[in-house]
């Protein structure tokens, strides 16, 4: 290490920094340095038409995500990857080990679905809903008849993509989600992430592959946020939070209720809003492509 890096580390371990504690399986090599958007707990850099991030240990481990042990992230404004080591603010050097990379890979579902569990994940939804999220999508709640103009015409559009999509109508369906909502990621868009998510652990045959891949491309657009974690969702890399979920629903664990409350930590209602759409995956009769 030379005394630039060594010194920028020293001062760096002074504010806060102690240690990386993990970085995604498939994060890329390369140096990062546009900012797509910065919150306390996490900073998103630009990569192409998506985004890679790096997040504080209040997170959970991600596909593409670097966990840093620190305080502050205020004061981080770059990074450059490269096998074995994060360089941040061309100046602070963390290596790595591979115990160090997170493992996104989940496995898919290749006996037939427990109907009984897909039902106790429904009910876990709803129990801990804040009803302002899709999840009326699903038998047990219904839409509320209350709201502004605006609100009404949010659900409606909702509704109406998701008539078409159990209809198998996979072109009207998505156009209707696609961008519905709003926030960093819309509704509709969370919702197509866990429909994604779903999908490909039912997929252990590759029997959805074309409609997955239909999904897919008519749901990439402009926002790099959303095209991540559709990214993500599309190739089965899970975060920790949903690794969980998926391992707890494959094995009818009791521990589903705990994973369900840690997805819905994930935003004011995208966390919901994705579990919606994983629910609905996993219910739907799917026709082949």
């Amino acid at each position: 290490m030379n005394s630039r890096i060594q010194r920028d580390a020293i001062s760096m371990d002074g504010a806060g920094l102690s240690r990386m504690i993990d970085i995604g399986d498939i994060f890329p090599e390369g140096g990062f340095i546009g900012v797509d958007s910065r919150f306390d707990k996490v900073i998103n850099f630009r990569n192409a038409d998506r985004v890679v991030s790096v997040v504080g240990s209040g997170l959970c481990a991600g596909a593409l995500r670097i966990r840093l042990d620190v305080v502050d992230l205020a004061g981080i404004h770059c990074i450059d990857h490269k096998r074995g080591r994060v360089v941040i603010n061309e100046a602070i050097e963390l290596k790595y080990g591979l115990d160090q990379v997170y493992c996104s890979e989940v496995g898919q579902i290749s006996s037939p679905i427990d109907r009984d569990t897909i039902s106790d994940l429904r009910v876990i939804l709803h129990k801990y809903s804040s009803g302002n999220d899709l999840s009326f999508l699903l038998p047990g709640r219904s839409s509320s008849a209350s709201g502004s103009t605006i609100e009404q015409a949010f659900r409606n559009r909702v509704m109406d993509g998701f008539n078409h999509l159990k209809m198998g109508e996979i072109n009207d369906a998505i156009t209707l989600f696609n961008g519905t909502g709003y926030g960093l990621t819309p509704a509709g868009d969370d919702f197509i992430c866990g429909l994604l998510m779903g999908m490909y652990l039912l997929d252990a045959k590759n029997e959805l592959s074309k409609i997955m891949g239909l999904i897919y491309s008519l749901s990439i657009g402009a926002n790099p946020l959303v095209n991540t974690m559709l990214h993500q969702a599309y190739h089965g890399r899970f975060d920790a939070d949903w690794k969980a979920l998926a391992h707890a629903f494959r094995s009818g664990s009791a521990a589903l209720e705990m994973a369900v409350l840690q997805v819905l930590q994930c935003g004011e209602t995208s966390g919901a809003d994705k579990l919606t759409g994983f629910i609905v995956a996993l219910s739907q009769q799917w026709k082949r492509m």
